[in-house]
């Protein structure tokens, strides 16, 4: 079985537990745009606040929780699981009966010069690989949650081409806004037949897009 790359042939610029970072920095963006819109868009923007600071709070937590460990080795096969029109990485284990355990893991750019098979070390859904450290993005489930991919091992001009792609914020959000963005007018159209006037369906559909990004985001959304 193949081991790991070594980090440097993975990611010069990937940090430990980077995987959360762009969840973290949704949130932080949708929460903005909800005070912004909260004179137009009233409870709503409130109670959206609320259910985004939540419900990342609540995956933070069990983020730390599962990287105390303790650690026990693991042999990982890497995997893009295609639902609708979201990819999210999964790392495939197989468990003491011969069956397979499905991981969902939030990406992070080192995770493209992952081989095939690599060996580490897992923890209640996170994962170690020599300097890579995967944190979960959801429960362990028996089966792929849509349709399964192998994921290609890059390396060289590859990986570092891959890597800055994927490593862009404005990229990521553009991509995950493509996915939600034609719900936001019908929900602004709805404001306005509420009575709620131009600005209040303006606000409310920008609120909108936010809160859905994030929402693609905490899922654990792969943009490779």
């Amino acid at each position: 079985m193949a081991e790991v790359a070594a980090p440097h042939e993975v990611s010069r610029t990937a940090g430990r537990r980077a995987g959360f970072t762009y969840p973290a920095a949704t949130a932080v963006i949708a929460v903005i745009v909800c005070v912004l819109g909260a004179p137009w868009a009233g409870g709503i923007a409130a109670v959206a606040a609320l259910v985004v600071i939540g419900m990342t709070g609540a995956r933070w937590i069990r983020i730390r929780r599962a990287l105390r460990g303790p650690w026990s080795p693991v042999t990982a096969h890497r995997v893009r699981v295609h639902r609708r029109m979201v990819s999210r990485s999964y790392l495939e284990v197989s468990v003491d009966s011969g069956e397979s355990r499905w991981y969902p893991v939030y990406f992070t750019p080192a995770i493209l010069g992952l081989p095939e098979y690599a060996t580490g070390e897992m923890s209640a859904g996170a994962f170690r690989f020599g300097d890579i450290e995967l944190v979960p993005a959801g429960k362990p489930r028996s089966r792929p949650p849509g349709a399964a991919h192998d994921a290609p091992t890059l390396t060289g001009r590859d990986l570092q081409e891959r890597t800055a792609v994927a490593s862009s914020l404005r990229r990521r959000i553009a991509l995950d806004a493509v996915v939600v963005t034609p719900a936001a007018p019908i929900i602004a159209i709805l404001a306005a037949v509420a009575g709620g006037g131009a600005l209040t369906a303006l606000a409310t559909g920008v609120l909108a897009v936010g809160v859905a990004v994030w929402s693609v985001a905490i899922y654990g959304s792969d943009p490779s």
